[in-house]
């Protein structure tokens, strides 16, 4: 059986008087691709934050590794085991591809020089490796969300946290994101991906729903 790289049990979490997490109970092992959907407002990107530890003012336990963490751990952990990729692209748009990518050693003092063979390989596999040196604003949507998969993964994460990843972008280039997706997870990555769209969800071995504050186990 995989390795259980997650467990939260039992979380609650309230914004003012309004309870937007009831009771959440998920077990995330290595290789999963979860998909989480949900209508707007239903706590999904909430749930994320947690999941993610961008979020850690809750009520309930979270384990990372089968350990509990604490506090002042929590920033090494994200830069160490987390990427991510949002529906907004994020980039800078003054900057090259090159040096959006390389963004996350830029804030992370203590990290090592970059691996230059791990950077060629990733970016030839995502198809931008003759746009290095364009600047930002200059490239397609479906270009920036690959630029953006690429800085999400610069750190080698054995998660990678998409929120709504191709809700900008249009079908054919959705669909190279569905096959950069499945390639990633079938080489061992563990993806966490929220989305509405139908298609998307069905790429995931396991799918939660969130309803009224429950995570509701839809796995066919």
């Amino acid at each position: 059986m995989s390795n259980c790289l997650i467990s939260i049990k039992n979380i609650y979490k309230s914004f003012g008087n309004r309870l937007i997490l009831n009771d959440i109970n998920l077990d995330i092992y290595e290789g999963d691709f979860i998909t989480i959907s949900g209508h707007s407002g239903s706590g999904k990107t909430t749930l994320l934050n947690i999941i993610d530890l961008l979020d850690f003012k809750f009520k309930g336990d979270y384990l990372f590794l089968n350990k509990k963490i604490k506090k002042n751990e929590l920033p090494d952990l994200r830069n160490k085991y987390f990427g991510f990729v949002f529906q907004s692209f994020h980039l800078l748009d003054f900057l090259s591809i090159r040096q959006n990518i390389l963004l996350p050693f830029f804030y992370d003092k203590d990290d090592e020089r970059v691996d230059e063979e791990y950077f060629d390989t990733l970016v030839k596999k995502l198809n931008i490796e003759d746009i290095l040196d364009e600047e930002a604003r200059k490239i397609s949507g479906g270009e920036s969300q690959r630029v953006a998969f690429a800085r999400g993964l610069i750190h080698k994460p054995k998660i990678l946290i998409c929120d709504e990843p191709t809700g900008n972008l249009d079908n054919d280039n959705k669909h190279e994101i569905i096959k950069i997706l499945n390639n990633l997870n079938n080489e061992g990555i563990t993806i966490i991906l929220v989305s509405h769209d139908e298609e998307m969800i069905s790429l995931g071995n396991r799918h939660f729903k969130l309803v009224g504050g429950e995570l509701l186990d839809e796995t066919l």
